[in-house]
């Protein structure tokens, strides 16, 4: 029988990496888009997939839209990576937020009940969900206290996969994601950010790199070992909820001088932190306990830390 997989987010970072990992396995793979004649699927053009990917038009927020997808391809498996994805965007934009994240969802969870399918259902949570917690280890047993509207919105997107699962016996899995990057990030994201701003600087464009608090701490983790440890909860017989990291966390300070060394710059004397660039709430750090899903499925990531800003400086996929 035939293995497919159906991703909401094909398009994204994440998302592209997950279809290439997929295809790879022999796996058939549609990906959704509001409008694929206007959607910019250059990731799955730079991973060299896009012919091997099925696009579909479907409305996430729209359960006729998803109940006939589902009907239509039966797939196996479903991963939701769509949605709104900047969290500074969600302040200005929350009514966005809580549409494009939390309503997708229980659309999914909901058809895939009514249909009866036996389909697994992995839903990308956040480590935002648990807000800001700095002298805290964070693992599945965590309070949650969310910061932001994109970590409301996750969180909602969270319990109600649990709720599916627990409620109707849906098999249905959150993977709690921490921050994963790559050079397929939009040019919004901030390491997108600092590797132009390098380019620049060391073109004689700009005089300083300007970004907002530099001393956040994160468990920084490449993208594509984000999309194997989806693949790994996908695979499992009995879903359960996991936090995605590395274990190690690291400044963004720390991961400009890396990214900038790689560039021959020493940041000392050009890093700057302005007010203006930060949000409205931040988490100070986030620090993880991932050895839930390594006992599990074996996962653990495959690039380290500074292997992730050599990557991002030399633009290697």
């Amino acid at each position: 029988m035939n293995d497919v997989a159906l991703i909401v987010g094909v398009s994204g970072q994440t998302g592209s990496y997950l279809a290439r990992r997929l295809l790879s396995r022999g796996t058939t793979v549609v990906g959704t888009t509001r409008n694929p004649d206007s959607t910019n699927l250059w990731r799955l053009q730079t991973l060299g997939i896009l012919p091997s990917v099925q696009i579909e038009a479907v409305s996430p927020s729209d359960f006729g839209s998803v109940f006939s997808a589902l009907d239509k391809f039966n797939p196996n498996r479903v991963f939701f990576l769509g949605g709104q994805s900047s969290v500074g965007l969600s302040f200005w934009q929350p009514f966005e937020a809580l549409e494009s994240i939390s309503r997708p969802v229980i659309n999914i969870l909901e058809a895939l009940r009514l249909l009866g399918l036996d389909t697994k259902f992995i839903n990308s949570a956040s480590t935002d969900m648990f807000g800001n917690q700095p002298n805290t280890t964070l693992d599945e047993s965590s309070t949650m206290r969310p910061v932001s509207p994109y970590g409301v919105a996750k969180l909602g997107s969270f319990w109600t996969t649990v709720q599916y699962r627990e409620a109707f016996n849906v098999w249905a899995a959150n993977a709690i994601l921490s921050n994963h990057e790559s050079p397929l990030r939009g040019a919004g994201f901030v390491t997108s950010k600092v590797v132009s701003e390098l380019i620049r600087l060391r073109e004689g464009e700009i005089k300083t790199l300007t970004f907002g608090n530099l001393s956040v701490v994160r468990d920084w983790l490449w993208a594509d070992d984000v999309a194997n440890a989806l693949l790994a909860i996908s695979e499992l017989d009995q879903p359960d909820d996991f936090v995605v990291g590395s274990g190690e966390s690291h400044s963004l300070a720390d991961l400009i001088a890396l990214i900038a060394h790689e560039f021959g710059i020493d940041v000392k004397d050009f890093l700057v932190s302005d007010r203006g660039f930060m949000r409205p709430n931040e988490i100070d750090s986030v620090r993880l306990n991932p050895v839930k899903l390594s006992e599990a499925t074996g996962w653990s990531p495959e690039v380290s830390f500074d292997q992730i800003a050599r990557r991002l400086a030399t633009r290697a996929f």
